[in-house]
């Protein structure tokens, strides 16, 4: 899981760092912006790897085809909040420089990526256990004569 959340982290990140060139609020700078995907990456790879420790703790004995997908997006949620807010406090005791504005964007950001990569991980695990079980059905079988 963790791996999934440094992807999608860090594909945020990027994405994130183009928008802002392209508006210009930002200078495009390569090392930046290997920066920026990189600190998202990292958020994203520590907030899904709690979501997989909150699993392993709160839900045990299910297999991940089991898991609830609104549970684990609300897994998502709070690692996804949790880890943000960590790395904007140590920010903040770094710098002394931050406002409420940036820490809630942050903070909710983090959150949503946190829930909806929860939710992927888990809406996957299911869709692969349906098909190795045969009952997923193949989208395709009726092209291919199935």
């Amino acid at each position: 899981m963790g791996a999934t959340g440094a992807a999608v982290g860090a594909l945020f990140g990027s994405a994130w760092f183009a928008v802002s060139a392209l508006l210009g609020t930002t200078s495009v700078n390569l090392d930046t912006w290997v920066w920026v995907a990189g600190l998202w990456g990292a958020i994203g790879g520590v907030a899904t790897s709690g979501v997989g420790l909150l699993l392993t703790a709160l839900d045990r004995g299910q297999t991940a085809a089991e898991l609830s997908i609104g549970r684990t997006a609300f897994y998502g949620a709070v690692t996804g909040a949790l880890v943000p807010l960590v790395v904007v406090a140590v920010a903040l005791l770094a710098t002394g420089e931050t406002s409420a504005a940036g820490i809630l964007q942050f903070v909710s950001i983090g959150s949503g990526l946190g829930a909806a990569t929860g939710a992927g991980v888990a809406a996957s695990a299911r869709h692969a256990a349906r098909r190795e079980l045969g009952t997923g059905g193949d989208p395709l079988g009726s092209l291919r004569g199935g």
